[in-house]
Parts: C-alpha cells; structure tokens; sequence
C-alpha cells in the first residue's frame, strides 16, 4: 500500500475530492488556500509501473473565491465533472471536460459553467450520476431559509428543485447523494440548529 505519499508536499490546499477509474487512473480536484483557485491533478498513468509518484496539474478556475467544497466524478471515458462553490459569487459552478488529444497526461480543455445563482446557493455540493447517466448535484442553499436543493440533467435541460427547506433550522450542510436501484435519490446531512444526522429519501 503507498500510503501519505505527497502529491504537492508543504503546499496550502484544501477541500479535497477524489476519483479513480483504476488503480492507475487517479484524479484529485483541491483548492489553494491562498489564491482561493480551484485545480485538478491526475497521475500520470505510467507512475505505478516505474515506482513513481508523478502527477500532472493544471488550474481550473482562477476567479477569486472559486474551489470551495469541490465534488468529483468520473464516470466514464475519462469524462470529468466537478461542482463547486464559489464562496465570492455565493454562486453553485460546474467545471466539465472531456480529453481532446491523447497523450501522457491527455490534453483536458475545461468548460465552467454557473448552474445556479438565486441566492446563496451551491455549497457543500455533492455531484453523483443516477442509473440512467444523468448528472445530479445536491448542494446547500440559504436565503431566508435553508435547505437542499437537487439540480439534475434530463436530455440536456437542466432542472433545479428544492428537496427540502425550513425557515427556523439551519440545515442541509454537508449533503451527501447517492440513489436507490429505482433511481430515487437520498440525501444524507446535517442539521446545525438540533445537532442531529439526518436521512432523507425523496
């Protein structure tokens, strides 16, 4: 096992997400303290066979707050998604790619698109893909309430809903997505006000 090897030793990063497609296919997303900027690293694919650590990374996103609880996926033909909060636009983003060229590491143009900016939206999201392949996003909003909010994909069009809300509990921090076998998503997080874990299937 190569355990606490240092991708960047001594560095400022923070909110870290994770991915692997095989033991060889490693992606990290992570966001630098200092500069408040979001970047992924992934593992040069030859690494494991010579006994190396070797990593390739890039900047994602260089606006000013972005990065904050960045949530990672990969689910297919190295296709990369990751949703974010931007703790300065209080915006919900979203950062997509699919590898262009091939190469060692492949060559990763990144799409970033604002999905939601009503409020204080988007933190603490939760990215997860249903049995159909949809993109799903669990986040936390606040306003004059808290709560989640579930964004999904449906044939390209994306739909925005509030799953839960409640103007005198602070909740939804910390969200968690997954989905049932019937494609009903639940909901683990966390409710501030009572101090209490909390389930929810929708």
């Amino acid at each position: 096992m190569n355990a606490g090897k240092g991708l960047l030793p001594k560095a400022n990063f923070s909110f870290t997400s994770l991915a692997l497609t095989t033991e060889e296919k490693v992606f990290i997303v992570y966001q630098n303290m200092l500069s408040k900027q979001l970047l992924f690293s992934e593992r040069i694919p030859f690494a494991i066979a010579n006994n190396s650590n070797l990593w390739s990374s890039i900047i994602i996103d260089t606006s000013s707050g972005a990065g904050t609880y960045p949530s990672l996926v990969v689910p297919q033909a190295e296709d990369v998604y990751i949703a974010y909060y931007n703790e300065n636009s209080k915006n919900l983003m979203l950062a997509q790619s699919h590898p262009t060229l091939v190469g060692i590491p492949p060559v990763r143009p990144m799409l970033i698109r604002t999905l939601d900016l009503q409020g204080d939206v988007g933190s603490f999201a939760n990215i997860a893909f249903d049995n159909s392949g949809e993109m799903n996003i669990a986040y936390h909003f606040q306003d004059t309430a808290h709560g989640i909010k579930l964004l999904h994909s449906a044939q390209s069009e994306i739909v925005k809903e509030i799953i839960i809300n409640n103007a005198n509990i602070q909740l939804g921090k910390f969200v968690s997505l997954t989905f049932t076998d019937n494609d009903k998503p639940a909901f683990s997080y966390y409710d501030e006000t009572n101090g209490d874990l909390m389930f929810y299937l929708d």
